[in-house]
């Protein structure tokens, strides 16, 4: 994970954008499965919410890194 967003590049940032969306697919097919039980639905529906969280701040960041690098020095 990249702690200090301002330093970071448009491109590290994009992958952590892509690595979250991923992460995010990928409990949402868990949670698709038949068979999970209670606790294990709400775990995934736990991990979805905060991985939402996640994606969006890393758009946010990724975004701004774009403005940066595109805005005239």
């Amino acid at each position: 994970m990249t702690k200090h967003t301002r330093e970071a590049t448009a491109d590290a940032l994009g992958a952590r954008w892509t690595h979250a969306t991923d992460l995010l697919a990928h409990e949402a097919v868990v949670f698709g499965r038949s068979g999970l039980g209670p606790f294990e639905r709400q775990r995934s529906i736990r991990r979805i919410q905060a991985l939402e969280r996640v994606a969006r701040r890393a758009m946010s960041d990724y975004r701004q890194a774009l403005e940066r690098e595109l805005r005239p020095s």
